[in-house]
């Protein structure tokens, strides 16, 4: 497994496959498809992409952490639990 490596003096912008990540955390892809710093952890964006056929996990992940990183996001809501005894998410 390879590991994903921050560049935690990023300047300008990075490219990861066909993802381009600037300072303040904005993600594009290939110029046309943009996700703000903003939002980086809306509750539903990795679950929206997945239904994405044309998006390489390979590229996205690091570009993703990258971009979190950039805008200073210490903590990310992407990732939920189910609690189905009382029917909610945690």
């Amino acid at each position: 497994m390879k590991s994903i490596e921050i560049d935690k003096n990023q300047t300008g912008q990075k490219t990861y496959g066909t993802w381009t990540v600037d300072e303040s955390g904005n993600m594009t892809h290939k110029g046309y498809y943009h996700i703000t710093a903003r939002e980086l952890d809306k509750r539903d964006l990795l679950l929206h992409l997945s239904s994405k056929s044309w998006i390489d996990w390979n590229s996205f992940l690091p570009a993703y952490f990258q971009a979190l990183y950039n805008a200073g996001r210490t903590h990310c809501h992407q990732f939920v639990s189910y609690d189905s005894f009382n029917q909610k998410f945690i």
